[in-house]
């Protein structure tokens, strides 16, 4: 039987040789950005500011993305993207060529081939996303970037995907060192189920042990949790487990309805190494668990669309690391693709943010609560305008406050989360209180077709911050945040 098989393949291959092609696609895009009131001026010696000016940050980025791919038949090909170019410069930042000083500019790099009646096999570096990417979507530059091995297969209305990466492999420094084959391995599974035309439901899930899971090395799973991330020390190992659902679906043509729930669990345990000291007041073992949800539910005509979408995630109940209750929160296991806002939940703000993934809730859904109203609507051929409005609050109660005369105050509240800014900012913001008002955010943007493959967007976003940003200045007065701006205009090539 394996023996057929291989005969047809051969013989199928070589009568589609002629089709032997070699294509490049790729982008050319530079972007002009600003963005406002994001960190305050530092103006004082102090850990908390005197004042309230905001400050500003501009810059331009550009970026030469060129995808080549060799199709030998339509059984195999061989796939590679590179950012040859990743250019900044303006006011905070030195022009840099290629700002991935470690040379990881290569995005895409790997074989996909198929065996008829067994399956498609895609090896190397390669994207990959379930459901709409909240719990796990990865196109390349993601916090994986995967690289590894996929199968995949479908019977009729049913497709299955298997896939496993290597996500750390810790052996370069050789035996000597603490962390040799402290390694990370993922392992997961996509279930796609087509009951229908037009309608599509997903199962997927997934399990990943890390033996470096706070990062000395290259692993680093748990830093997807803000807590673990900004509480943790020591070394640990977690097995961590992901299960979802999601659902995409268009009723009588005009309508279409996007879903997704997900889930985390799994455990995490401290581990020493080679000439490592014991745990000093840290957790000896901690559960790992959160949830994401999502619903964007549309209605669509040649002219516009009409939306409104919904989302919630987990957030931290306290300090992960609390003797009473040692857990925590923690919303994907790769991320990369999910975005709803300009400013709250976008795609880590832009290639090149200076504030990127530094400001937590950018990045992930984790503790925010939203409901976003919208619309798209084309006037014109070429034309597509587009705005939002968006209510947010924390899941959980956000603000701390250890070095004001508020101290005890918020201290009593028990919030796991520092002042929204606490990550990045010039100062170690003290917040006035603890509190799950965020905020509204109000977007709107433009792009124009100026010619075949040339592209000029605008984008802009206001956050309208709420209490919980609200600090304590230096002489022990409230200050108000006040709002938040983001703006971008981008010009796009594509070939």
């Amino acid at each position: 039987m394996t023996l057929a098989l291989v005969v047809v393949f051969v013989a199928t291959a070589f009568t589609a040789f002629a089709e032997t092609s070699t294509t490049f696609t790729g982008q050319y895009r530079v972007r002009a950005w600003s963005e406002w009131n994001f960190d305050k001026k530092l103006e004082d010696v102090t850990a908390l500011p005197g004042h309230d000016n905001a400050q500003y940050d501009g810059w331009f980025d550009q970026r030469f993305r060129l995808t080549i791919t060799h199709t030998r038949s339509e059984f195999l090909k061989a796939v590679i993207r590179i950012d040859i170019v990743e250019d900044t410069w303006g006011q905070q930042r030195n022009l840099r060529i290629n700002n991935s000083a470690a040379g990881n500019f290569v995005d895409w790099a790997y074989l996909e081939f198929t065996l008829p009646q067994i399956g498609t096999f895609t090896v190397g570096k390669f994207p990959e996303t379930y459901g709409y990417g909240l719990a796990f979507s990865d196109g390349g530059t993601g916090t994986i970037g995967l690289t590894g091995a996929r199968w995949a297969n479908a019977w009729g209305p049913v497709a299955l995907s298997v896939l496993y990466a290597k996500v750390a492999d810790n052996v370069t420094t050789g035996t000597g060192n603490a962390w040799y084959n402290w390694d990370a391995d993922l392992f997961a599974a996509n279930v796609k189920i087509t009951p229908a035309e037009n309608h599509l439901i997903e199962i997927f899930g997934g399990y990943i042990q890390d033996n470096d899971a706070n990062g000395l090395g290259v692993g680093g799973v748990m830093g997807n949790s803000w807590a673990a991330a900004w509480n943790a020390a020591g070394n640990y190992d977690a097995d961590i487990g992901f299960v979802g659902f999601a659902y995409t679906g268009t009723i009588a043509d005009m309508i279409d309805i996007k879903l997704e729930n997900s889930w985390i669990l799994g455990h995490a345990t401290w581990h020493g190494g080679r000439g490592l000291a014991g745990p000093a007041g840290l957790a000896d073992s901690v559960s790992v668990q959160g949830w994401n949800l999502y619903a964007d539910v549309s209605y669509y005509n040649d002219l516009l669309r009409v939306g409104l979408a919904f989302i919630m995630g987990s957030g931290q109940h306290h300090y992960w690391n609390n003797p009473t209750y040692r857990n925590v929160n923690m919303n994907y296991i790769s991320q990369d693709d999910f975005g709803f806002n300009n400013i709250l939940v976008n795609t880590a703000g832009g290639t090149n943010s200076i504030y990127g993934n530094a400001w937590w809730p950018q990045f992930s859904i984790e503790n925010i609560t939203a409901v976003k109203l919208y619309f798209e609507i084309c006037p014109i051929e070429k034309l597509t305008l587009n705005a939002s409005v968006t209510w947010a609050e924390w899941t959980e109660d956000v603000g701390q406050n250890w070095l004001g005369t508020r101290a005890a105050i918020v201290g009593a509240k028990g919030s796991a989360y520092p002042h929204p800014a606490a990550s990045y900012g010039n100062y170690t913001y003290q917040s006035w209180n603890a509190s799950k008002d965020l905020g509204w955010e109000l977007d709107f943007g433009f792009s124009y077709e100026i010619m075949e493959g040339l592209t000029y967007s605008l984008n802009v976003g206001v956050l309208f911050t709420g209490d919980s940003w609200d600090y304590e200045k230096a002489d022990g007065t409230r200050a108000d945040w006040g709002e938040i701006w983001t703006i971008s205009n981008q010009l796009l090539y594509e070939f």
